[in-house]
């Protein structure tokens, strides 16, 4: 029995935000699955892929600056570094200079998990949205968009 898939959303009826809405959850839930062999999700993969960019700078990475560079939530970085810490997968040790901020690293399990997830969402990107002309367009438009914002 083949699965019958959901009429697209009417953009006249319900706008253009919800069409983008309803991709950006199925693309989520892609994402997550493209994660789950590496036990982590899509936001936990931010935060490390975040972290590891940020290292490359050489300045201690905050947790601010971690939810600045990934674009998240302050509470929802805290939260989830906190899990990641838990699961050994960064340190949160005191910063060199600022006795109110935690300094964050990947541990070496961190940058592992990091490495296969960025494998895991660029195969998962590349069946989702495809490749070639039609994604390209679609990812500078994105793009386009993100940075206005």
């Amino acid at each position: 029995m083949s699965k019958k898939r959901p009429s697209r959303p009417d953009v006249d009826a319900f706008g253009l935000g919800h069409a983008i809405w309803h991709v950006a959850n199925q693309w989520e839930r892609a994402i997550n699955e493209a994660l789950s062999d590496l036990a982590i999700n899509h936001m936990q993969y931010v935060m490390l892929a975040a972290i590891a960019q940020l290292s490359e700078q050489g300045d201690p990475i905050t947790q601010t600056r971690v939810s600045k560079a990934s674009r998240a939530d302050v509470m929802m970085t805290s939260k989830t570094l906190r899990l990641l810490e838990e699961r050994g997968l960064v340190s949160r040790n005191e910063h060199p200079k600022d006795t109110r901020a935690r300094s964050v690293e990947l541990t070496k399990e961190g940058q592992n998990i990091m490495r296969k997830g960025a494998k895991a969402v660029q195969k998962a990107d590349e069946s989702f949205f495809g490749t070639g002309g039609q994604a390209d367009k679609l990812r500078k438009t994105i793009l386009a968009i993100a940075d206005s914002l």
